[in-house]
């Protein structure tokens, strides 16, 4: 291959370059690209077949009842516990009870770990405050689908309320493939 040089008389002279040989350096850059292309793609698309609800996150609910009286009338604020609960009325998930809780209390986590396994059902969380007759029903979130969830790029935390925006419930979900 013959090697050539240029002068170059002042700053910003240009001049015609062209490159000729076999078109292996091309070659190999164009699958090098399309490679690099074909992981980006992948990663950026990731092929997920598990969700958890990781974590339910009690963020805001109602300290008194709709007409004014407080949940326990006896000692202290609510005693809460929540429940994954699906269209059907099918309980998949209920957590321990906290007793006694106050605002300062606020945020209350639970660690679910719930697999869920059915992308089309409606799921949605029951807040209740535990007694010792009966539970005491505080409120239900708004439904989610994990199917819908999907379109949103496979998101980290839904934040779930109710109709009258007293409950706000944060999920944290854990995607796998």
């Amino acid at each position: 291959m013959k090697r050539t040089s240029h002068s170059y008389l002042a700053v910003g002279d240009t001049y015609p370059l062209e490159i000729k040989g076999k078109g292996d350096i091309m070659k190999y850059l164009s699958i090098f690209c399309i490679l690099v292309l074909f992981v980006s793609c992948e990663l950026l698309d990731p092929d997920y077949s598990t969700v958890k609800v990781d974590k339910i996150i009690i963020e805001q609910i109602p300290f008194q009842k709709s007409g004014g009286s407080d949940w326990d009338l006896i000692a202290g604020g609510p005693d809460i516990k929540c429940k994954l609960v699906d269209e059907n009325s099918t309980i998949y998930y209920t957590s321990n009870t906290i007793d006694d809780i106050s605002y300062s209390d606020l945020p209350i986590e639970y660690n679910s770990r719930y697999k869920i396994n059915d992308w089309n059902n409606n799921y949605h969380i029951e807040i209740f405050d535990a007694d010792l007759t009966s539970d005491e029903l505080i409120g239900i979130t708004d439904e989610f689908n994990i199917n819908i969830a999907v379109l949103s790029d496979y998101p980290d935390e839904l934040e779930l309320v109710n109709t009258t925006s007293t409950i706000l419930v944060t999920i944290k979900l854990k995607w796998e493939e």
